[in-house]
């Protein structure tokens, strides 16, 4: 039960039309659940009783071997039950998610009081809260049963399939929440890092399947190859350059602007409005690492957007040219320095 809660509490705030669904349901009266389930429970409880009389099994107390296949599973019972309801609740969940996953940009518009930047935003933080909550489940359970039978075993692989499975839908929802965000108003660092996490999520859920299906030593398997994965997600990272990708995604952005605008001729809405436009304050406030792209990009841009962005690496040219020391030099920022100068030098011999 407080499975369910947490669980339905984290897809009731990450998706409004799941909430309404929710909210639909028939009101319950409690005082009729606990009589009859009170009734429910005596009754078959004296069932039981009568029907031991004839079923129970006889023990030969003269014996003490005990055959370890046939014992029976600690917490297998409990784990299946609550495996078996959490993947109703994900599967429920997901029902409502295929809508956005293979309606895109279409499924939003004809969906009311829904908006992109609605859409993107919630969910997110809850799906991922969901995804680490049933990662640290499933490893948990699967170390109560490490010794158990191998029907257990069996049991629990199967049911976990099913629930990893289910996350990388939910992971894929979310990608595909966050690419028609970043369609819509471009790329910034947060969305940036959040399209790593879900890549990385989806990798180590994918992982963890692959462990769960060898029969020895699994959780060392899985355990190396999280932490090797989360490496090699964080070398990829850096190796990508961040400041320099969301610069050109934002500037690619401003090009396809046309495009975008012919998609969403007939809504007027000022987030759609603010979308078609260059965010120059941002991509100024972005590291050296972005410098290279926004100055071979400059020809694209308004005069406005070009003033503004030579101005502001003019003036942190100055900066650095004031506080440079050996302490503080680094490639991209020493690349970034003579890239502007060079920039500078050029546009002084082509004025008249």
């Amino acid at each position: 039960i407080p499975f369910i809660f947490v669980f339905g509490g984290l897809f009731m705030s990450a998706d409004q039309n799941y909430e309404n669904m929710v909210y639909s349901l028939p009101e319950f009266n409690i005082e009729w659940i606990l009589t009859h389930g009170f009734f429910t429970t005596f009754f078959a409880w004296v069932a039981l009783l009568i029907l031991a009389v004839f079923f129970l099994i006889r023990v030969d107390t003269d014996s003490t071997e005990i055959n370890a296949d046939h014992q029976a599973a600690p917490w297998t019972i409990e784990i299946v039950i609550i495996l078996t309801t959490i993947n109703l609740l994900f599967m429920s969940y997901v029902y409502f998610q295929l809508g956005y996953l293979f309606g895109g940009i279409e499924h939003i518009q004809h969906t009311a009081d829904l908006t992109v930047a609605n859409y993107a935003r919630r969910g997110f933080f809850e799906s991922t809260i969901a995804a680490g909550l049933v990662l640290v489940m499933l490893l948990f359970f699967d170390e109560l049963l490490q010794w158990n039978t191998p029907k257990a075993r069996k049991t629990f692989t199967v049911l976990s399939m099913i629930q990893i499975a289910l996350v990388i839908v939910v992971i894929l929802s979310g990608m595909q929440r966050m690419d028609i965000y970043k369609t819509t108003f471009g790329l910034t660092e947060d969305r940036f890092y959040v399209y790593s996490i879900l890549i990385w999520m989806m990798g180590t859920f994918g992982w963890l399947a692959f462990s769960l299906l060898r029969n020895h030593g699994h959780s060392k398997h899985f355990i190396l190859g999280a932490l090797l994965w989360g490496y090699a997600c964080l070398f990829a990272v850096v190796i990508i350059n961040p400041h320099a990708r969301i610069a050109a995604a934002n500037i690619a952005h401003l090009k396809a602007g046309k495009e975008l605008e012919a998609r969403t001729a007939n809504n007027d809405s000022l987030a759609f409005k603010k979308a078609r436009k260059l965010d120059t304050h941002y991509l100024t406030s972005l590291s050296d690492d972005a410098t290279p792209v926004l100055l071979e990009n400059l020809e694209f841009l308004s005069d406005d957007d070009q003033r503004r962005i030579q101005e502001s690496l003019r003036y942190r040219n100055e900066v650095y040219t004031f506080n440079h020391s050996w302490l503080s030099w680094c490639w991209a920022r020493q690349r970034a320095y003579a890239l502007v100068e060079q920039s500078d030098t050029l546009t002084l011999l082509e004025t008249p």
